[in-house]
């Protein structure tokens, strides 16, 4: 009986939540930095490029009350991840991520349509990619990582559709297999800028 019950207002929420929410498209674009695999170099960065400022594009779905909760999918792509200015190694390499997050926001009837903040954080995929010159084979990258993700930003009206959006995350992998080059597990993390705009529905 208490499951039935524990189910049915779970339902019940849900369906209020979603009768006074807002769907969300957010295209961005932003920058990766601070990116390493230490304490220990857990990936080898033939380029020494980990640490460098990279320009990234993604987008994010999401559903978001009028009270606190939301729900997000959110996908990011990072190229040249890997590769150093003069590519001596690398010849192209990307970082993508895939998370499913949940948000907690400002309530609207605090905000109303100004700036509303919120944090953010989910678990998902972090899939890391390099394709080497020929003669460093065994300097190549290519590892699916479970990874969590974590941040905050804020959401301020421009139209009665459209919404500014800005943020900031911090992404890590969780566990990962032991590193080829022996220095323990395998270890990637990075922060994330974003600015997008986000469509209301």
């Amino acid at each position: 009986m208490s499951r039935r019950l524990l189910v049915f207002t779970c339902l019940a929420w849900l369906q209020a939540a979603t009768a006074s929410a807002e769907f969300l498209f957010t295209p961005f674009i932003g920058l990766k930095f601070g990116g390493t695999s230490r304490p220990t170099p857990t990936f080898v960065d033939s380029d020494f490029s980990e640490g460098r400022r990279k320009l990234l594009i993604g987008g994010s779905v999401a559903v978001l009350s009028d009270e606190i909760l939301g729900i997000e999918v959110d996908y990011s792509f990072i190229p040249g991840y890997f590769r150093g200015e003069t590519g001596l190694n690398v010849v192209s390499s990307a970082v993508t991520t895939l998370m499913g997050n949940v948000i907690v926001a400002v309530p609207l009837s605090v905000t109303q349509y100004s700036l509303r903040p919120y944090v953010v954080g989910g678990l998902g995929l972090i899939r890391a990619r390099s394709d080497v010159v020929e003669n460093v084979n065994f300097l190549a990258i290519s590892e699916n990582l479970f990874g969590l993700n974590i941040g905050g930003g804020a959401i301020g009206s421009l139209t009665n559709r459209t919404s500014l959006r800005f943020e900031l995350r911090h992404f890590t992998n969780l566990g990962g297999d032991e590193s080829a080059v022996g220095f323990g597990r395998q270890r990637l993390s990075f922060w994330r800028a974003t600015i997008g705009v986000a469509f209301r529905y």
